[in-house]
């Protein structure tokens, strides 16, 4: 259950978006907000990280979005950030970082990477239909 008595805390989405539909990059960032959500028992909303001009301009996209991310509780990496050169550029700032400031990160991975992700909390996804059957995710 969320709280609903607290401010809501601010969530960065590292979510594929090279080639997408901004309409489907929404609908995967509430997805993302949601399930977050779901896991901590805590109310977010997720930070603005889509920029007029990204596609023509994707370094400078990445480094607006890492202002929002320094800005951010949490940050959630969303299904298919392995495969995103701008995610996993966000994995590495975020993992330079994060825990030194307090900084919630989640990843959604799958059992076959279990040797990268050490020291780690496990929460398996319980309802099938909604995500692959071996996500699960990891708090850092």
């Amino acid at each position: 259950m969320v709280s609903v008595d607290s401010e809501p805390k601010l969530l960065f989405v590292s979510v594929p978006m090279t080639g997408r539909k901004l309409a489907d990059i929404k609908a995967d960032m509430e997805w993302c907000r949601k399930k977050v959500e779901e896991l901590t028992g805590e109310k977010y909303v997720v930070a603005d990280t889509l920029f007029p001009n990204g596609d023509r301009d994707p370094l400078g996209a990445l480094a607006n979005a890492l202002v929002q991310m320094s800005k951010s509780d949490a940050i959630f990496f969303a299904p298919g950030w392995e495969a995103s050169r701008g995610c996993r550029f966000e994995d590495e700032i975020s993992g330079a970082y994060a825990g030194e400031y307090g900084i919630k990160q989640i990843f959604y991975t799958n059992k076959s990477r279990d040797s990268i992700w050490t020291g780690s909390i496990e929460i398996e996804e319980i309802q099938e239909g909604e995500i692959p059957p071996d996500a699960e995710y990891r708090f850092y």
